[in-house]
């Protein structure tokens, strides 16, 4: 009976097609299918068209890639679940990819598109960044500042329609990588509650498991928790180490000099640092760079005198996946016996914060 089930149960491994066709892709260009483990298939272009027959036994995101490098507007991602997903543009980029087919997540994908098209809230979204660009072309501050104002609230709408899906349909597969790409950073020390209302396939994708790994992290990195030592080469290759911090206040600021708001957040950053640092506070930059030279640039443009380390990694070096960074500019004020006690300080708050704390 057990073989009989075993076999029955190999046969009804899910079957996906994957079509492609992209006129302007390579001849003989190499395409890659793959999971966040590992590459799982591979085929060849012919014709500016391509194709994958797969027997996929689980539910996960999958990136498709024009070559092996996950190089931006050359790869894509999606889920494969039974069916058939057809995939159509102009190439050799894979951006502004038109998606068709019946499978579930297709499906679903499409309803997410069309609801995001068709929001009210959503409308102008486009209109707002092509005026910030003319306001910005035109060197009008004040303009610029009011449309960014507004992106930031249509924003908030945006993310506002994507829980509402998410509500909607909180067994797709696709609910999970809307909450894990756009939303998670957001919910805060609510995301285990809002994880708790995805059920079925949706619990079981990668980015699923990889919020569990950030809501373990939030409770083990939440306001009174202490901080683990850790020791990270500073700007001249010397080792640096939290604990020799160690009765001070510190504020660990993770920051790159690639990032804009991380760069416009720096100048309230310097002013806390000059207003506070005879005062048993200071400030250790932690930096998801990967350059060494445009790190060392930022530092000196952005006149920022205090301690700077980082391993050149980016988001893989230990102290960012110890704090599970995943967006920047982010920040943990640490009391003078090392533990938590604020997050997240931005511009007059982080002020406020250090003059309720630092008598």
């Amino acid at each position: 009976m057990l073989l009989v089930t075993a076999a029955i149960t190999a046969s009804a491994q899910k079957k996906v097609i994957v079509n492609g066709d992209f006129p302007n892709l390579k001849e003989g260009t190499k395409m890659y299918l793959a999971s966040n483990a590992s590459k799982l298939d591979s085929v060849l272009v012919k014709d500016g068209k391509f194709k994958f027959v797969l027997d996929i036994p689980s539910a996960d995101g999958y990136v498709l890639m024009a070559g092996m490098q996950r190089v931006q507007d050359h790869n894509m991602f999606f889920f494969l679940d039974e069916g058939e997903i057809n995939l159509s543009g102009n190439g050799p980029l894979l951006r502004d990819v038109r998606i068709s087919g019946e499978s579930k997540f297709v499906k679903d994908y499409l309803d997410w598109q069309h609801k995001e098209a068709t929001d009210p809230r959503l409308a102008h979204f486009g209109e707002l960044y092509e005026e910030l660009n003319k306001a910005t072309q035109e060197n009008d501050s004040v303009a610029v500042a009011g449309i960014q104002k507004e992106i930031r609230k249509t924003y908030l709408d945006r993310y506002a329609m994507y829980q509402e899906w998410i509500d909607a349909h909180p067994s797709a597969t696709l609910s999970s990588f809307i909450m894990g790409v756009y939303l998670s950073h957001s919910y805060g020390d609510q995301l285990e509650a809002k994880m708790a209302w995805l059920k079925g396939e949706a619990t079981q994708t990668a980015l699923y498991k990889r919020m569990e790994n950030s809501a373990k992290v939030l409770r083990e990195r939440a306001v009174g928790k202490v901080v683990p030592d850790f020791t990270i080469k500073d700007t001249e290759g010397k080792p640096v180490s939290l604990s020799s911090f160690k009765g001070k206040y510190v504020l660990l600021d993770f920051w790159a000099s690639w990032c804009g708001p991380c760069r416009a957040e720096n100048p309230h950053v310097l002013k806390a640092y000059n207003t506070f640092q005879n005062k048993n506070f200071t400030v250790l930059g932690i930096s998801m760079d990967n350059d060494r030279a445009k790190w060392l640039k930022a530092i000196k443009e952005d006149n920022m005198p205090w301690t700077q380390v980082s391993d050149l990694t980016a988001f893989n070096n230990e102290v960012a996946k110890m704090f599970d960074i995943t967006a920047i500019p982010t920040n943990f004020l640490i009391s003078p016996d090392g533990k938590i006690i604020a997050k997240n300080l931005r511009g007059a708050d982080l002020d406020k914060q250090l003059e309720a704390f630092i008598k």
